[in-house]
């Protein structure tokens, strides 16, 4: 493991967590990170096929579609309450190979996030709750244990309202879950396998001029690429905290199933099944013990920033009358 302190990206538009450097060299062909918390996994193959939790599922289905778009999201097909097909907006990701992409550079995503024009949700770690409860509404979605924060950005499949045909990000916080791209953690094969840095070689920031290297001239990882591993290492971290977290609003009986209705103009309205948000009536009646250890814990704040976030929905309506206006 690296002990030398490199700071973590910040972007136009959001802050980066703390720099805490975790990964390391496995061999001369990959690159691993040391933790044992997986953000995705694979199984017969390098390409991740398991969602991080935190996925959507059925959850942002709308009501009025057919029967068997309801079982499909823009994030994939569940079977089970698992994903079994694509990873959001990773369309080939692969181990990153020291030999076989030493040539990549990669063009910097901040002023291009067209790769995330048809996701309309993407997983959310606590720590940005207080940022991203200005900009989306933050829920829960998922099944049994899997249930996780995930950033609403829009409201039918396939949509993000917050990127308009010049591909910007429409947005004062951009997720770190976007942020990552086109890098991602997955584990190897192997049950007690490292995990490997992957990276998508469909995504249309690689390119083999302009942007940034991923390798040093001596093979050695490149300042930028070192930065992403780092903000990779610290996005995992963060979502084993947030894991702990729903778990214990679960284990407390604060969450409770919702149905979003939006009603567009000039449309069907929209139903969004499957969510679920903190039960205020439960959370103040709540038993001191487990308010104290809320607040101890440093959670009580992301509840109430959770809480706030649902204003959003209606801004999120607002932004999807003015897309259907433009259309028009």
């Amino acid at each position: 493991m690296r002990s030398h302190a490199r700071s973590t990206p910040r972007t136009k538009r959001g802050s980066a967590y703390p720099s805490r450097r975790t990964a390391k060299r496995a061999s001369d062909h990959s690159l691993t990170e040391s933790r044992r918390l997986s953000i995705f996994d694979c199984r017969q193959s390098a390409t991740p096929v398991t969602f991080p939790p935190g996925s959507v599922g059925k959850s942002l289905t709308s009501r009025h579609r057919p029967p068997r778009a309801a079982r499909h999201c823009d994030q994939g097909h569940f079977q089970g309450g698992e994903a079994v097909a694509s990873l959001l907006f990773y369309q080939n990701p692969v181990p990153l190979n020291r030999e076989a992409h030493k040539n990549l550079r990669v063009k910097p995503t901040a002023s291009d996030f067209g790769f995330a024009a048809n996701t309309n949700s993407v997983p959310l770690a606590a720590a940005e709750f207080y940022d991203a409860q200005k900009d989306y509404p933050i829920v829960f979605a998922g099944q049994g244990d899997d249930i996780a924060p995930v950033a609403l950005l829009g409201l039918r499949q396939s949509e993000n309202l917050f990127i308009e045909k010049g591909r910007q990000w429409d947005g004062d916080y951009v997720p770190v879950f976007v942020r990552c791209y086109p890098f991602v953690l997955a584990r190897g094969n192997a049950e007690n396998s490292d995990y490997l840095v992957c990276i998508d070689e469909a995504s249309p920031a690689i390119a083999k001029s302009g942007g940034e290297p991923l390798f040093n001239d001596d093979g050695r990882e490149s300042d930028y690429l070192c930065r992403n591993i780092d903000l990779l290492s610290e996005f995992q971290g963060h979502m084993r905290r947030t894991r702990e977290f729903t778990q214990r609003l679960k284990a407390a009986g604060l969450l409770k199933e919702i149905t979003l209705q939006v009603v567009p103009e000039g449309t069907e309205p929209l139903a969004l099944q499957g969510l679920q948000i903190v039960d205020e009536v439960k959370l103040m009646t709540l038993e001191d013990a487990k308010l104290l250890e809320l607040f101890r814990l440093g959670e009580l704040g992301w509840v109430y920033a959770h809480l706030a976030s649902l204003r959003n929905v209606q801004r999120l309506s607002r932004r999807l009358n003015r897309r259907l206006a433009k259309a028009a």
